[in-house]
């Protein structure tokens, strides 16, 4: 048992990696004048290979590693490599990115990761993770006040003021994802930890610098997956109702709601602005999304059965959407398997938070990660959010009495009596 927790540790760090190693490492070596695609290319091989490792351990400790998400979620990427071996083998199309490109993304950057933590994650603490977690994001947010700026290079070589937050290394919607991840996990410890003292103004201010960088960075897909995540939670603690006259009566909300522009003047932000011409379809960015959208269903319709291309031609990029990505590039198959594999990690997630509060956070980050692929993300590249599903997958997967379970919060006093009795049973359920 010794030797599977010290291997938890490290699959702790391959966690951490996944959620914000690569803000963290390329906002930090960006701020010290270096270039950071070559260290972060770098990293990313050493996880890898940490991963491979973890997996062979993994496996060999654990005999019978197999769950329905898990099985889809190997189901899934054996389809999705088909389709980019052929793609980048026999298609006459021409990709965006090198052949490699494709393949080192979805199985060494995506792939691998999951399968290693999806072995691991029941060994994992994950409230005690929190705290580097939060550190490394507070970092990256930090800098971003003090470094970043609202200028974006174009591809002419020119520079225009978007009015959007952004790092060098990190484009508004990326940091507005590691300021929603930091939001989360604070609302996370004051609403099911129910941390004090000394913890929970800390928590307070990194939960305030979040709102800020947030609506600094004008992202749309970050705030409506922070929303999810909160509901996420709401929903654990028994609010249901709460949560369904909420989503039932925000449209009118949002119709009847008073003039915020003058607050985002005064802030200097955009994001309730580009909501609003968002919905009336007057954004550029929005007109963009959409017609990458129906360009991207047309090719599904045109090739329904197999589907049509990992890029959309017209484009020459992903859709910006998960689920259409999928029909597109592997056609009915694939894209009702995501939908399956989503939709089941999902109920998942949510038997596991409501078995034990503190693994709620897998839930929420997992919905943040999932709404936010729908607005901006591509299979290929959603590393985290693969991570957080495999994750999932490894909590659902049976385990033998002896072996220990993911851990409550050492912030409860209730933690050592709740575990005396997971211990005993084998099942991990918190009362």
């Amino acid at each position: 048992m010794i030797f599977q927790l010290r291997f938890s540790i490290v699959a702790g760090v391959v966690l951490l990696w996944s959620l914000v190693g690569f803000p963290f490492v390329a906002s930090a070596v960006n701020a010290v004048g270096l270039p950071s695609t070559g260290i972060v290319i770098a990293v990313r091989g050493v996880v890898a290979a940490i991963c491979l490792a973890l997996i062979v351990v993994g496996l060999v400790l654990r005999r019978s590693p197999a769950s329905l998400t898990y099985a889809l979620l190997l189901a899934f990427f054996a389809a999705y490599a088909a389709r980019i071996g052929y793609d980048t083998a026999f298609s006459p199309q021409l990709l965006s990115r090198p052949a490699y490109m494709y393949w080192a993304f979805a199985i060494g950057v995506c792939l691998v990761p999951a399968l290693a933590l999806s072995l691991f994650a029941p060994y994992l603490d994950v409230a005690r993770l929190a705290r580097p977690l939060l550190i490394l994001s507070g970092f990256v947010l930090l800098l971003a006040l003090v470094a970043g700026d609202t200028m974006l290079e174009g591809s002419a070589g020119g520079s225009f003021d978007t009015g959007r937050l952004g790092l060098t290394s990190l484009n508004p919607i990326s940091l507005g994802h590691v300021a929603t991840t930091v939001i989360i996990i604070v609302y996370w410890r004051i609403r099911m930890l129910r941390v004090v003292g000394s913890s929970l103004l800390a928590s307070l201010t990194l939960g305030v610098l979040g709102v800020y960088v947030l609506l600094a960075t004008g992202s749309r897909g970050p705030l409506v997956a922070l929303i999810i995540a909160i509901l996420f939670f709401e929903a654990v603690k028994g609010g249901r109702t709460v949560v369904f006259l909420s989503l039932a009566a925000a449209p009118f909300i949002a119709a009847l709601s008073f003039d915020l522009t003058q607050i985002e003047d005064r802030l200097g932000t955009q994001l309730l602005s580009r909501f609003e011409s968002g919905l009336l379809t007057v954004d550029a960015s929005s007109r963009g999304r959409l017609e990458q959208l129906a360009s991207a269903w047309d090719l599904f319709l045109d090739s329904p059965l197999w589907g049509a291309t990992l890029e959309d031609p017209a484009f020459g990029i992903y859709p910006h959407n998960l689920i259409v990505e999928a029909f597109m590039a592997m056609g009915v198959f694939g894209g009702t398997l995501l939908i399956v594999l989503t939709g089941l990690g999902t109920i998942q997630a949510f038997r596991i938070a409501q078995r034990s509060p503190t693994l709620s956070i897998y839930g929420a980050l997992f919905a943040q990660y999932l709404i936010g692929a729908q607005f901006s993300g591509s299979l290929y590249t959603s590393s985290t959010l693969w991570a957080l599903l495999a994750c999932i997958a490894g909590l659902t997967i049976k385990r033998p009495a002896s072996e220990p379970i993911a851990r409550e919060s050492p912030m409860d006093p209730r933690a050592t009596f709740r575990r005396s009795f997971e211990l005993t049973d084998g099942q991990g359920a918190a009362s």
